[in-house]
């Protein structure tokens, strides 16, 4: 199996330097001075979860002008229960109807705050509606008729946030 940053592309075991890598989006396991912190504001407490390291991120790039490194010889750990079987909700990262929920409705938000015109608008017609597609066939597909409204109805309350 691979290790690739979604962020560069790069295959990460791969990578023969320790030399860091500028990145655009940070991974959900990360490390930022207190300071820094701070003065960004801190995480925006709207998301509850999903989102909020990229958002942390796109303000510490944003309002301070500092950069985002990925360290590809440093070994994090995300303590989240793998899926058990193929087929199941939870292969799709959804364990709860909240985290289906917020999923859905935090990417708009999170588009909303931090993506330009042009970038938003390219989303809003072409990214958003083929990801709503493909969740709801997904959860009709698996039977769980609840869960492809809740993804639906977290797309529209993201744009209310």
């Amino acid at each position: 199996s691979q290790a690739k940053y979604k962020g560069t592309g790069k295959n990460i075991r791969s990578i023969k330097s320790a030399d860091p890598i500028r990145v655009g989006l940070l991974p959900n396991c990360f490390m930022v001075r207190k300071d820094d912190f701070k003065a960004a504001g801190g995480f925006d407490e709207k998301y509850l979860v999903m989102f909020e390291e990229a958002d942390i991120a796109e303000k510490i790039k944003n309002k301070l002008g500092k950069s985002i490194i990925l360290l590809p010889k440093a070994i994090t750990f995300h303590d989240v229960p793998l899926p058990v079987k193929k087929g199941r909700d939870e292969y799709l990262g959804f364990r709860s109807d909240k985290r289906v929920f917020l999923t859905a409705r935090n990417r708009i938000y999170f588009m909303r705050k931090n993506a330009n015109f042009l970038q938003f608008l390219i989303f809003l017609l072409i990214f958003n509606p083929l990801n709503i597609i493909y969740y709801v066939l997904k959860f009709i597909q698996m039977k769980k008729f609840r869960r492809a409204m809740i993804y639906f109805r977290g797309n529209l309350a993201g744009f209310v946030l």
